[in-house]
């Protein structure tokens, strides 16, 4: 069992990185669209005021008057009719912007008083901060204008297809071009005119744009076809006293959406404007909540509760916790869209599972901490060579370590295994023994520690036990002598009729611990840590990107002016999520002039890359590989883009995972 002390600030330090983490993934909306798409599962069938009417210019319609457009005295007829019937306003949903030859029967039923509203459309600019402007404009003809009011319809497309947003007031030419449905509520004197511009029942968002709320699918209103009403084929005192809206249903006429409340049927344009309507009538606004300071005290309060239970019960327990924690915060959420506040879904229950499935990790990585101290700790006891070591030599009792910045080198040789069944034994240890010393000098010589042999390879580091000052360029230095002091070993080799080697070598800097560590039977001077892991991992790089010599980007700092580096790729090593840049060490600063038409354009090329310029990287770096066939980095990102153009990564963020050794 984990002690309280070590639950405690693990708890604190989980809900401080996991807050924090998620608290940017809102901040740059990463999942907006996501999110987005859940909020729209909160929209269900509600209760309706009955006071709008939809008269669809549907499919019926449209094989009985023939082909669409129709004459324009046909809309004369029903604007008439419509006018007749004692309806409180029409919405007629057909932008007239041509003239026609029954524009002069139109215009004699557009009467001084008439209840009658028509759209515009145009190009909306949306910034930060702004009032929505429209730059390219389609009116009805200025007749039309001047005898009737006009509106924009204008609604705002995500990413993914679905319309949920829509512009209030919109500028254009330094005018407020009114909307569509504002103009219908206000031919119907049910408009609020305190309410001005601005009502204080819309939600704007940073870009001066509303979420609408839907009360259903499609025909949600009561809807009847443009024939029937046209012939008087219904009961025409359902129009008396109600908003109609007239508008093109039918497929064909283009003006389907999909919405936050459609799943499988497209909505048309002109039922949006009725909920849109409707949401006036009943004061039933979205209040979307985008507050980030309202979300990070939200993430702060989720985040301390999800860790402290995380931590505080058995792993089942804590499972079933999390779960209860997602379901009470769906709840709230519910609760709250009752009340028409619309409260990000995804984020938090995001944070909550991230939160517990670090703690699961944190916790099996302590608890097997644990155990194997426990286990350690009984072998001293029971084992009798162990006894007997403790009293000979009692001086390894003393053992210790310390946080220290270090740089840390590990190399091999290529093909070890090959090379060692080619010889016989007495010539491998012979032939090893050989080049450990040349290598093992070479390190010496630039104040570098040789840490240990682990057969071929060599580990060592620099600033420690004295500390060192430029212990990344006596670590750099060193790689570089010992690829040259390779050569010169590779043709001694050759005269003796032994085989020439290659060799990879991996750099790191980072804080690890250093010192004397083992156990009190065996220690040794060395160094641990997540660094020296990744420096070991690096040097492994070598093999798949066919470079001598790579570095992290720790070690590289502050040394641009000694050495030439390339930048290779960003690599999440097995093991691990987070991506390093890792770089090619080419030389000392002298040789740059040789590189530097190479690091221009794979530098262009990889920034391609990066950017998701697929086409263009590739191009570059075909060419790249035509001028330089033996470089293994620009064959390797040639195959990787072929790929990716063929079958697109998802959630691309140019880190190459490298789940191998």
């Amino acid at each position: 069992m984990l002690k309280k002390q070590t639950k405690i600030l693990s708890a604190i330090l989980t809900a401080v990185v996991c807050v924090g983490l998620m608290y940017g993934l809102l901040h740059f909306k990463v999942f907006n669209l996501f999110d987005e798409q859940l909020k729209d599962k909160l929209f269900v069938q509600e209760e309706i005021s009955n006071q709008i009417v939809l008269i669809g210019i549907d499919d019926k319609s449209i094989q009985s008057f023939g082909e669409w457009p129709w004459s324009r005295s046909l809309h004369t007829q029903m604007i008439d009719k419509l006018s007749k019937s004692g309806v409180k306003a029409i919405g007629y949903d057909m932008t007239f912007s041509e003239s026609s030859g029954g524009d002069n029967e139109l215009l004699s039923v557009l009467q001084e008083g008439n209840k009658v509203v028509f759209p515009m459309e145009g190009e909306l600019k949306l910034t930060l901060g702004a009032d929505p402007q429209f730059t390219e404009t389609l009116w009805p003809i200025s007749e039309i204008q001047e005898r009737s009011s006009v509106g924009h319809v204008s609604l705002i497309t995500d990413q993914d297809g679905q319309i949920r947003r829509t512009p209030n007031f919109v500028k254009y030419q330094d005018e407020m071009v009114t909307p569509f449905f504002v103009g219908v509520l206000q031919k119907a004197g049910l408009w609020n005119e305190v309410d001005s511009l601005y009502p204080e029942k819309f939600d704007f968002d940073q870009f001066g744009l509303f979420r609408i709320k839907f009360f259903g699918p499609e025909n949600t209103f009561q809807k009847y076809s443009f024939i029937d009403v046209y012939n008087q084929d219904f009961d025409s005192q359902v129009l008396q006293g109600k908003i109609v809206l007239v508008g093109a249903t039918a497929d064909n006429l283009h003006d389907q959406y999909f919405t936050a409340s459609t799943k499988f049927e497209a909505m048309s344009g002109v039922e949006i404007q009725a909920n849109l309507i409707e949401s006036y009538l009943q004061s039933a606004y979205v209040q979307q909540v985008d507050n980030q300071i309202l979300y990070l005290g939200l993430f702060i309060l989720l985040g301390i509760i999800s860790a402290f239970v995380a931590f505080a019960w058995r792993w089942y327990y804590s499972l079933l916790g999390m779960v209860l924690l997602i379901v009470l915060y769906l709840l709230g959420v519910v609760v709250a869209f009752v009340f028409s506040w619309l409260f990000s879904i995804l984020y938090p229950c995001l944070l909550i599972i991230l939160i517990f499935a670090t703690a699961f990790v944190i916790r099996y990585l302590l608890e097997s901490q644990e155990k194997q101290k426990i286990r350690a700790g009984f072998s001293q006891y029971v084992a009798k060579e162990v006894v007997d070591e403790l009293i000979a030599k009692p001086e390894k009792l003393n053992l210790g370590g310390e946080r220290r910045e270090l740089t840390i080198l590990f190399s091999d040789i290529r093909g070890f295994t090959s090379l060692s069944e080619k010889m016989k034994p007495e010539e491998l240890v012979h032939y090893l023994n050989d080049y450990l010393t040349e290598m093992t000098t070479v390190i010496m010589d630039n104040n570098g520690v040789v840490d240990k042999f682990i057969g071929d390879a060599v580990m060592a580091f620099w600033n420690s036990p004295l500390h060192n000052e430029n212990h990344r360029q006596d670590g750099l230095t060193s790689a570089l002598l010992m690829q040259s002091e390779l050569v010169k070993f590779n043709k001694k080799m050759k005269i003796r009729g032994m085989p020439e080697i290659k060799i990879g070598i991996g750099l790191n800097t980072g804080e690890v611990v250093v010192g004397n560590l083992g156990s009190h039977q065996r220690f040794d001077y060395t160094a641990i840590g997540d660094d020296v892991n990744l420096a070991s991992r690096l040097e492994s790089l070598t093999k798949y990107y066919g470079v001598g010599i790579l570095a992290s980007e720790k070690t590289k700092a502050e040394l641009n002016n000694k050495f030439v580096f390339r930048y290779l790729d960003t690599v999440a090593v097995k093991g691990k999520q987070t991506g390093i840049k890792i770089y090619q060490v080419l030389g000392e600063l002298a040789d740059k002039k040789k590189y530097a038409e190479l690091l221009e354009k794979f530098g262009l090329a990889t920034q391609q890359y990066l950017n998701q310029e697929w086409p263009e990287a590739l191009k570059l770096f075909s060419s790249l590989a035509e001028a330089y066939p033996e470089d293994r980095p620009i064959e390797i990102y040639v195959e990787r883009l072929k790929e990716y153009l063929v079958n697109p990564p998802e959630n691309f963020d140019g880190v190459f995972r490298a789940n191998f050794k």
